[in-house]
């Protein structure tokens, strides 16, 4: 054959392995989200987001109600600024150092290195754009989760102002429509962290990835189990029903041994055969064959 074929046909067969694993680990993350919102429609009350939605809408109406409970609606969007500030500040924190890292010229070279002690296709042709793509990946889900986190602030700072917020004078119908729209606006900081956290757990096979393709594809196996768990509310009972049977496995055991010995004992302890018959040993004898005292005789009144 001619070279030039031969080398357009290693060129064409080059990395096929590794994006086929990752192409199949992209795969089952989007078939488990399009599950997911499957989900959410048919049963938004078995899902932790759908009962987290009612939850956030009946949890705006009542603080909104009255002015007594606009301290407590202030303390609970305090609590969210902290949540999103900590995202935030360590996903900003990874990225600078994933950037930092990029710019060292012998990473892309070690990262190929370790590339190839993949236990399936580690003696494969990897691709030759595997070691920018993997940065890159982390880079945009670091900063995907840094975006999301800032908006969340964003949209919680303004929760927390409307909660505060007491005019007098205003009708029924005013209430109403402020109401609304701190319910919106309360929502969309929680799709904003929502997604924050979805990148989170994606930062798991995206760091698996660094290792291999194969640790990569354990590793979306891993994150979507996890998820499966947190995402659904009856998945997540069974679990919690699961682990309290494991964990009173040692209590049942025990109490199992515990009636075993009680039957053995009631068995030695009971009448042997041919006692209190006339082949027994009378009252006044004892089974050695010595003599017994007998009772005294009950005295006549």
């Amino acid at each position: 054959g001619r070279p030039g074929a031969v080398g357009s046909h290693n060129m064409a067969g080059e990395g096929w392995g590794e994006g086929l694993i990752v192409f199949a680990c992209a795969a089952m993350v989007g078939a488990y989200h399009f599950w997911y919102f499957q989900m959410i429609k048919k049963n938004p009350t078995g899902t932790v987001y759908g009962m987290g939605k009612q939850i956030r809408q009946e949890f705006v109406a009542k603080i909104m109600s009255e002015d007594k409970y606009a301290i407590l609606g202030v303390q609970t969007m305090r609590n969210e600024l902290m949540v999103g500030q900590f995202l935030a500040q360590a996903s900003f924190v990874a990225l600078s150092l994933v950037v930092g890292a990029a710019s060292s010229t012998d990473l892309p070279r070690r990262l190929e290195s370790i590339g190839k002690k993949d236990p399936i296709i580690g003696s494969m042709e990897n691709m030759a754009s595997a070691p920018v793509l993997k940065l890159a990946f982390l880079t945009i889900l670091l900063g995907s989760v840094f975006v999301n986190s800032v908006q969340h602030l964003r949209l919680v700072r303004h929760v927390s102002m409307y909660m505060g917020l007491r005019v007098p004078g205003r009708t029924e119908e005013e209430k109403k429509g402020l109401e609304k729209r701190v319910s919106i606006m309360y929502e969309r900081s929680s799709i904003s962290i929502w997604y924050a956290m979805r990148c989170m757990n994606l930062l798991f096979p995206a760091i698996a990835w660094l290792f291999g393709a194969t640790y990569m594809l354990l590793g979306g196996v891993g994150s979507i189990f996890f998820m499966a768990i947190v995402d659904n509310l009856h998945m997540s009972d069974e679990i919690m029903h699961l682990g309290e049977g494991v964990a009173s496995l040692p209590r049942r055991l025990r109490r199992h041994s515990h009636s075993e010995s009680k039957t053995r004992n009631s068995i030695h302890l009971e009448v042997r055969p041919g006692w209190g018959t006339k082949d027994s040993p009378s009252a006044g004898s004892s089974p050695a064959g010595g003599d017994v005292p007998s009772p005294p005789p009950p005295r006549r009144p």
